[in-house]
């Protein structure tokens, strides 16, 4: 078993920090449900009584303020979903980034070797006893897709997308694998007839390595077509 795992050798790995910060409809959300927000409001509007406002105005700003919001949520809500539903076979830009640096990486596309960048080669390397740094591989990116690549020659295999998404890569043998499947994730609903109709159905292939700690490795695929391919390569390549 030789599985290693690579730590990012620069500061430019996309930040995983950013899938948590919230879209324009949450921040709308929260700051309706913020009390200081409506604590505002209420000094405002008595302040706007005093220095001699009508409450009927006040009033009418209050409905035309709440009927603006309500449209620009619901329209919003609208226009994420057709978003999501448009993308749903797309990955999304982080993991697309990340697999990109990681691969300029592994294939050496980045010129810059560790020790051009001041870094200490075996720093890179989490749990391998060569400390081979991640440039000196000489990878070659036969197969791939957004969260793995595939040497043949070398008969190796690389997953750029870490299950926990820590700014690592994971590089292994073909003999490191045990097996390999498709599956699909979406929503299920029944129409007017009775059947059942999958929404957003994504398809995804699972490969398995020995790996005690992350045995189970996902990455996307464009299809269900797309994932057989990959599931006959993987058979073709492995076996």
């Amino acid at each position: 078993m030789s599985i290693q795992m690579f730590q990012a050798p620069d500061n430019k790995v996309p930040d995983s920090r950013r899938l948590t910060e919230p879209d324009k409809i949450t921040k709308a959300v929260r700051l309706l449900k913020n009390k200081k927000v409506w604590i505002g409001v209420v000094v405002l509007s008595a302040f706007y009584l005093l220095i001699g406002g009508t409450a009927f105005d006040l009033f009418g700003f209050f409905v035309m303020t709440f009927f603006f919001i309500s449209v620009f949520l619901v329209v919003a809500s609208q226009f994420k979903l057709f978003k999501i539903f448009k993308n749903r076979h797309q990955p999304s830009n982080f993991t697309q980034e990340l697999h990109d640096y990681f691969k300029a990486h592994l294939t050496n596309q980045n010129k810059l070797s560790p020790e051009d960048m001041g870094i200490s080669p075996g720093l890179l390397v989490v749990n391998t006893p060569e400390k081979q740094p991640i440039h000196k591989l000489g990878f070659n990116a036969d197969y791939e897709a957004v969260g793995i690549l595939i040497d043949a020659k070398n008969k190796k295999i690389a997953f750029t997308i870490d299950p926990e998404l820590r700014p690592q890569v994971t590089v292994c043998d073909f003999s490191d694998v045990v097996r390999w499947e498709a599956y699909s994730q979406g929503v299920e609903q029944h129409n007017q007839y009775g059947a059942r109709i999958t929404l957003l159905e994504r398809w995804f292939v699972s490969v398995y390595i020995r790996d005690p700690d992350q045995p189970r490795r996902d990455f996307l695929a464009e299809n269900d077509v797309d994932a057989d391919k990959w599931v006959a390569r993987l058979d073709t390549l492995i076996n």
